[in-house]
């Protein structure tokens, strides 16, 4: 399982990146596209995105500075998994 973060973390990082409210699950993780990945990320980035809270106080900033970080990180876990799912990866069970 090299690199591929574990199942709770990868269902953590798809509400992260697709939102609180998705149902995930194992048949969502083998659905997911690299795709929708991308895009989704982009979305949640741009809103994220600290450059976007150049006017706000600093503890929204550091609060947005987290919010991307995390956004980046489940990004990474998801790409990450989607290409070893690709490669023949499964979860067992």
């Amino acid at each position: 399982m090299t690199g591929v973060a574990a199942e709770q973390e990868l269902y953590q990082a798809c509400r992260i990146i697709f939102g609180p409210n998705l149902a995930v699950s194992r048949e969502f993780l083998e659905y997911i596209q690299l795709s929708g990945v991308k895009s989704a990320f982009r979305k949640k980035a741009m809103e994220t995105h600290p450059d976007r809270l150049t006017g706000q106080d600093e503890l929204a900033r550091r609060q947005g500075a987290r919010l991307f970080h995390a956004v980046k990180i489940a990004y990474e876990q998801l790409t990450r998994y989607v290409d070893a799912r690709d490669k023949g990866f499964r979860f067992p069970g």
